[in-house]
């Protein structure tokens, strides 16, 4: 790892942890996040709940979930 998230075994810069950990919890039911779906994870950035916006970012394992 060279200090931008780019590898050998990751071209694209995408960590399966975030500077955080990883967390086990799913995250919270949202919508009018997006999403897109790279290199087997499910990634979501953003979305409100109930008028309580969320600033976030999840990278989901698609193999784990299913």
């Amino acid at each position: 790892m060279n200090g931008t998230g780019n590898s050998p075994n990751n071209p694209g810069g995408v960590n399966s942890k975030n500077i955080y950990g990883k967390v086990s919890a799913r995250p919270a039911a949202r919508d009018g996040h997006s999403g897109i779906i790279f290199n087997g994870r499910f990634i979501v950035f953003g979305g409100d709940r109930h008028q309580c916006p969320f600033n976030d970012l999840h990278f989901l394992s698609i193999a784990e979930e299913f």
